[in-house]
């Protein structure tokens, strides 16, 4: 009996310390959380991260700590990093108006990071868990309207970016036809006195040689020479005649 009596003792005693350190923890974690939100409050959101990073050290699963810590980085303009807490402690089980509070605030870092379609999935988690919230309605419809905007000038620029691309193409085709006509025309136009050039050689049957313009002084000397033919012509008839007489004349018969 004595032997069992020191084990209980002892067992309790371990629980006893376990919670009293678990107790001593959570206080320590509460009076940093406490000096964070000082800190905070003061517009030092720095230094309360440091804070809120100490609590969370005594206790990880401190949910305020948690929280608080990504508001710090929210207000440092760390949204990334801000979005990654509350996307964590979104997925905690948490009472309906804190979730909606967590919810709200992620859905802040993607506003920021215009993420749009993330954004209003959280505003519209956020709004189910508490329908009356006001600020996340605003949000959620100017996350609206500004995703509706970007999806506009996307469509806007990419009909422009189309209308680019027919543009230059209607150009370049009509300067394909346009180099593709002077290519035909040259080739027609080579096939052209190649065939004149051809026909130019090639004499037709019966056809006369084509006369030559004579000048008035070639026609003169011509003519000169025509009556100095006949001239000659006519004294030779004479002279043949004239010896003929006499040869008929001259004979003995």
């Amino acid at each position: 009996m004595k032997k069992q009596f020191n084990v209980l003792n002892i067992l309790t005693l371990a629980i006893l310390i376990f919670f009293s350190l678990k107790l001593e923890a959570q206080t320590a974690s509460k009076k940093t959380l406490r000096a964070g939100n000082d800190k905070y409050n003061n517009g030092n959101f720095t230094e309360a991260e440091d804070y809120y990073r100490k609590a969370l050290e005594k206790n990880d699963k401190y949910f305020k700590a948690k929280y608080n810590l990504s508001n710090s980085l929210y207000k440092q303009k760390k949204y990334k990093e801000a979005g990654e807490g509350f996307n964590e402690l979104s997925e905690m089980e948490l009472n309906p108006s804190d979730k909606a509070k967590v919810l709200h605030n992620l859905g802040n870092t993607y506003l920021q990071q215009r993420e749009w379609e993330k954004c209003i999935a959280a505003y519209k988690k956020s709004l189910k868990l508490n329908p009356t919230d006001k600020e996340t309605k605003y949000n959620l419809s100017y996350a609206q309207k500004h995703l509706l905007q970007e999806q506009q000038q996307k469509n806007k620029n990419k009909n422009s970016k189309d209308k680019n691309q027919n543009k230059e193409q209607d150009k370049k085709d009509s300067k394909d036809n346009k180099d593709k006509n002077q290519d035909k025309n040259k080739q027609q136009n080579q096939q052209g006195d190649k065939d004149k050039q051809k026909n130019d050689n090639k004499k037709p049957e019966g056809a006369q040689p084509k006369e030559q313009k004579m000048s008035k002084q070639d026609a003169q000397r011509l003519l000169k020479a025509i009556a100095e033919k006949d001239k000659n012509t006519k004294n030779n008839l004479d002279k043949k005649k004239v010896k003929a007489s006499k040869v008929t004349i001259e004979k003995d018969w």
